[in-house]
Formats: C-alpha cells, sequence, structure tokens
C-alpha cells in the first residue's frame, strides 16, 4: 500500500516529508547537540562531538544495596566507547570538500567523552547529554537505545548509530524491516560509514552555524531531495529562505557530486 501511495502520488508524499521535517526541527537549545566543525587544518577536517554521559539512576554507596550504576563503571564505558566509536566513524576512506572550489580532505570523527556525577546538572548546550542505564534497554521498548538515552550494555555499534542520528542522519531500515542498506544507519550489524554519512554531517555544521541555521540546513537537506522541486521551493520559500539561498544551498549540498542521503533503493 505504501509503494502504491508513493507511485501514484510522488509529489504530495514528498511535500508531506518536508514539512514532516519543520515539524521535528531541533529546538534553539538542542540544536548544537556537540558537534562543531573545524577546517582550518590544511590537510583534514576536523567532526568533533562532546558528550556527556551519567548515571541514570546513580548508586548510593551509602547503602548496602545496589540502586544504579556507579560513575566509576559508566567512566569505564566511555572509555570503552571513545576507542570503539572514533574507530567505527575514521573508517570511511573518502575525502570531502565543504563547498565547491575547497580542497578534498581526509575527514576526522572525534568524540570527547565526560562523564558528570549527576543528571541533574545544569546542561551546557554545547554538548550531548546521555543519561546511562542499567543493563540492557527494556524487553517493552522497541528501542536498543536512542538520542536520550544508553544503556550499559550498549554495544559500540549502537552507541555509535545514536551519535549518527544526534549529527544529523535518519534511520535507514526497508519498509519490510529489513535494511535499506548495509551500513551503520541501517538495521543490523553493519558499521560501514559511507559517503553520504560524512557529507549529510558537513552540509549542516560546516562554518559552525547558530541554531537557527543548522534548523535551515536540515530543511534544505530534505527539500533538496524532493522530486518535486517546484513545491520545495515553496516551502522554502515559507521558511523565508529566498530563491538565491535556496540556490545556493543546492550548489552546498553538491559540492561533493552527490546527493546528501540516497532514498530508499528501488526493488
Amino acid at each position: 500500500m505504501r509503494k502504491l501511495f508513493r507511485k501514484t502520488c510522488p509529489p504530495f508524499f514528498a511535500a508531506l516529508t518536508a514539512l514532516a521535517a519543520l515539524l521535528f526541527l531541533p529546538t534553539e537549545g538542542r540544536a548544537f547537540d556537540g558537534v562543531t566543525v573545524d577546517d582550518s587544518n590544511e590537510t583534514e577536517t576536523v567532526v568533533t562531538v562532546q558528550i556527556e554521559l551519567c548515571a541514570d539512576p546513580a548508586d548510593d554507596p551509602e547503602t548496602p544495596a545496589k540502586e544504579g550504576l556507579t560513575k566509576e563503571e559508566v567512566q569505564a564505558f566511555a572509555d570503552a566507547q571513545d576507542a570503539a566509536v572514533t574507530a567505527i566513524w575514521n573508517a570511511c576512506p573518502n575525502r570531502f570538500r565543504l563547498r565547491r572550489g575547497a580542497p578534498l580532505k581526509n575527514v576526522r570523527f572525534e568524540f570527547e567523552f565526560t562523564v558528570l556525577d549527576n543528571c541533574n546538572a545544569e546542561r551546557d548546550p554545547n554538548k550531548k547529554r546521555f543519561p546511562v542505564h542499567p543493563g540492557k534497554a527494556p524487553s517493552s521498548s522497541r528501542e536498543n537505545a536512542d538520542t536520550e538515552n544508553l544503556w550499559i550494555e550498549n554495544t559500540d555499534r549502537t552507541v555509535a548509530h545514536e551519535l549518527g542520528h544526534v549529527m544529523g542522519l535518519g534511520e535507514e531500515y526497508g519498509y519490510d524491516g529489513g535494511p535499506t542498506r548495509e551500513n551503520l544507519m541501517g538495521r543490523g550489524n553493519f558499521t560501514a560509514i559511507v559517503p553520504y554519512h560524512v557529507m549529510t554531517i558537513l552540509f549542516v555544521y560546516s562554518d559552525n552555524p547558530d541554531a537557527a541555521e543548522i534548523n535551515r540546513r536540515r530543511l534544505m537537506k530534505t527539500l533538496l531531495k524532493m522530486a518535486d522541486q517546484k513545491t520545495a521551493r515553496k516551502i522554502a520559500a515559507q521558511n523565508d529562505i529566498t530563491a538565491a539561498d535556496y540556490d545556493a544551498y543546492k550548489d552546498r549540498f553538491a559540492a561533493n557530486g552527490s546527493q546528501v542521503q540516497p532514498g530508499p533503493p528501488t526493488k
């Protein structure tokens, strides 16, 4: 049914997708999510993600029973994830440019994990915070983890996947429950980082834009993928994106010679 709907009504479906993106744009306080891009080096571009982890619930050392995680356990989790997630995200060998005419550079990902004493500590808008829960995700949950919660038994693949969402990537599952692609953002045990993952992150976060600009780029990422570009431009205009701005985003979007995130493959 879904395939038929998409086949017979592609402009409407695409417009609906773009409008849905509008509804779920990040709020002003959450837009940064700890992601910065440093392009000052002549040979590489560095993407840094700052992450705060905290025990939820935290163990109370004054009681004989163990209620939750200790800070030491969360620190050990952070240390292991730092090494493993960094290895996953730096496995893509391609080089990229931030805009047309810019030099091709290697892109290196750095993940800076900080373990907090208290999950209720004041939030830093330039860092992404994850409460870490004991054990595994509850069996009643459809999620192994999400962009708001981690579990101490999550694998490095799961953590790397969730950090992909933090950096602006979407799910890549198949409509029939299988993966659309055999990569980190699909379902399964795949850990491959493919070029359009990196391209998406550079498009959204290069030049370290403010929250409003990040929102515009996330919207533009959706609009530029639409088959019906006339409708896409109308939606852009309704969000104060001029025709000149639209063309500039389009040029930046294609800086690496490919769309930022392809749609699901056809069978």
